[in-house]
C-alpha cells in the first residue's frame, strides 16, 4: 500500500515537474492526442481490515494428586507338588528290526529313479516364473515293466511342476519287469525342481 502511494507521487512530481518548466509548446508534445478526447477514471479500491481472532481463555490444568495409591503386593502361592511313585519298569523290548531289503530290490529301485531322472521335465513356463519346488510321486510299476499308476502325493504347490513330474515318470516306462512275489513294484520318491 505504502509503495502505491510513493509510486503515484514520484510520478505526479516528475509529470507536475515537465509541464511546469517546460514551453507550452514542448506540452503538447508530451501529451498524446487520445488524452484530449478520453478521460479514464481510477478508483482504488482499498480492503477492509481482517477481524481480529477471538481470544479464548486457557483452560487450567487438572490438579496433580499429591500420592499415588500404593500398589499391593503380589501374592505368590506355594507351588504344588506331587508325589511321584516308583513304576514298575517294563521289561526291555528289542526294536522292531527294519524289513531286510534284498540287492534286487534295491538295484531295480535304483535303475526306476534313474530312467526318471535321465527323462525330468522341467516345464519352460515354470522356469520363466521362476517356480521351484519338490513333488512326491508315487508310481506302480505291472509284472510287464509297465507304469500301472502314477499319482502326486505331495505338491509343490506348482500345477505346472506337479504335471511336469507326471510326464517324467510316464516319458521314463516301461520298465523293465519287477523282481517281485506279486509281480507289482511300488515306489515312492520326490522330484525336485531348481532353477541353476
Amino acid at each position: 500500500m505504502n509503495r502505491l502511494v510513493l509510486s503515484i507521487t514520484v510520478n505526479a512530481v516528475l509529470w507536475g515537474g515537465a509541464f511546469f518548466f517546460a514551453p507550452d509548446k514542448t506540452v503538447d508534445k508530451f501529451v498524446p492526442s487520445s488524452m484530449d478526447k478520453k478521460v479514464t477514471e481510477v478508483s482504488l479500491v482499498i480492503p477492509p481490515k481482517a477481524p481480529e481472532p477471538i481470544r479464548t481463555k486457557p483452560q487450567p490444568e487438572p490438579p496433580i494428586p499429591k500420592e499415588l495409591p500404593k500398589p499391593e503386593p503380589v501374592k505368590e502361592e506355594a507351588p504344588i507338588i506331587e508325589e511321584v511313585l516308583p513304576q514298575k519298569e517294563d521289561p526291555i523290548t528289542e526294536p522292531e528290526p527294519e524289513p531286510q531289503v534284498s540287492p534286487a530290490f534295491v538295484n531295480y529301485q535304483n535303475m526306476v529313479l534313474t530312467e526318471v531322472g535321465r527323462n525330468k521335465l522341467y516345464p519352460k513356463a515354470a522356469q520363466r516364473r521362476n517356480q521351484t519346488g519338490k513333488v512326491k510321486i508315487r508310481l506302480v510299476i505291472n509284472a510287464k515293466g509297465k507304469l500301472a499308476q502314477c499319482l502326486v502325493l505331495e505338491s509343490s504347490g506348482y500345477p505346472l511342476l506337479d504335471k511336469g513330474a507326471m510326464v517324467s515318470a510316464k516319458r521314463a516306462a516301461p520298465f523293465p519287469p519287477p523282481y517281485t512275489e506279486n509281480g507289482e513294484f511300488t515306489l515312492e520318491f520326490y522330484i525336485e525342481y531348481q532353477l541353476s
